[in-house]
């Protein structure tokens, strides 16, 4: 028998936000019997992968989104950023809807190509936070910020202090959108 994608919407017990991932398994009922997401409440479970949808989706209605570059630039002022931010693209299905990577001259950060402007808008947020985390106190080194994540590595990400922070603040912003 083999295992199948199914997507998960849950949401953390502490907020009203709705959050979706993906396991491998064998039935819808294998998962509500043995898969739990601490700190959360499961609200459903279908078959398949919600990321693909989305992705095609996106490319069905020639959908995507378009950084507002001023919009960044204004926004990296306002966190107090120092260092350029890079942005590029990603159309891949995968675990994440961004990624920031600190790399000593520049923030980078990495957005799924097909995610709606709000979404995009969202994650840029999220991943900006991460920028001024990796600045914060003047401490704008690669090695730093590498110890930050990996002192936190033991939370599970719902919990983890830089990821509440993050999603904290695209909340926060989510009426200042970067994306169109």
């Amino acid at each position: 028998m083999r295992r199948s994608r199914f997507t998960i919407t849950y949401s953390p017990d502490d907020s009203n936000e709705i959050l979706r991932t993906v396991v491998l398994a064998y039935s819808a009922d294998s998962i509500r019997m043995r898969y739990s997401i601490p700190g959360a409440t499961i609200l459903g479970i279908e078959r398949g992968d919600y990321r693909a949808k989305a992705r095609a989706a996106a490319v069905h209605a020639a959908g995507g989104f378009t950084v507002n570059r001023q919009a960044v630039d204004d926004a990296a002022a306002l966190l107090g950023l120092k260092l350029p931010v890079r942005i590029r693209f990603n159309s891949r299905v995968g675990r994440t809807n961004g990624n920031y990577r600190f790399k000593g001259d520049h923030h980078d950060i990495m957005l799924k190509s097909y995610r709606t402007p709000e979404q995009a808008s969202d994650t840029l947020w999220h991943e900006l936070t991460h920028a001024l985390q990796a600045e914060r106190d003047g401490r704008a080194d690669e090695a730093v910020w590498a110890d930050v994540r990996r002192s936190q590595a033991h939370y599970s990400y719902l919990i983890r202090p830089i990821e509440v922070e993050a999603r904290k603040m695209s909340a926060l912003m989510k009426d200042c959108p970067l994306c169109s």
